[in-house]
């Protein structure tokens, strides 16, 4: 195994690549193209992969191939939904709109990953790491409320 700084960054780029493949398979092969009930079952499932990251006290800590792991799947899970909602949903809204929805969607990640790591930074410095993850589990929520709505 590789040391755990590189086993962390290979467990990001393996989640996300698997997630994006095996989400994109539900949806086409289990779900008949059906892209709302996938997105809120790995919506659901990402929730469950973040509590792994609560704070809790020392004894109760993950190891590190345990934290490794729970990186992997919440990778699997959070950009498994980012790959079909950035590159299968415009898709479905039909040639006329897909170039605009691709847009649309390019345009909020460049703002997200612009102004997150401000954010992020600003709100951890201000209130500590616990509030990296309450912000995750905030955003999925409201991930799986839009989905829900649609």
């Amino acid at each position: 195994m590789p040391p755990p700084n590189e086993a962390v960054g290979l467990a990001i780029f393996l989640g996300g690549a698997t997630g994006g493949i095996a989400l994109g398979a539900a949806s086409d092969l289990l779900f008949r193209g059906d892209r709302r009930r996938p997105l809120l079952v790995f919506t659901a499932a990402q929730a469950a992969a973040l509590l792994a990251f609560a704070p809790l006290p020392p004894p109760l800590t993950l190891s590190p191939p345990a934290a490794i792991g729970c990186t992997f799947a919440a990778c699997f899970f959070a950009l498994g939904n980012y790959s079909l909602l950035c590159y299968g949903v415009p898709t479905d809204l039909g040639e006329s709109l897909a170039g605009v929805a691709g847009g649309c969607m390019t345009c909020a990640q460049y703002l997200v990953s612009g102004a997150g790591g401000v954010t992020l930074g600003a709100l951890v410095s201000r209130l500590g790491f616990g509030s990296w993850w309450i912000s995750l589990e905030v955003a999925t929520a409201l991930q799986f409320l839009a989905i829900l709505l649609i």
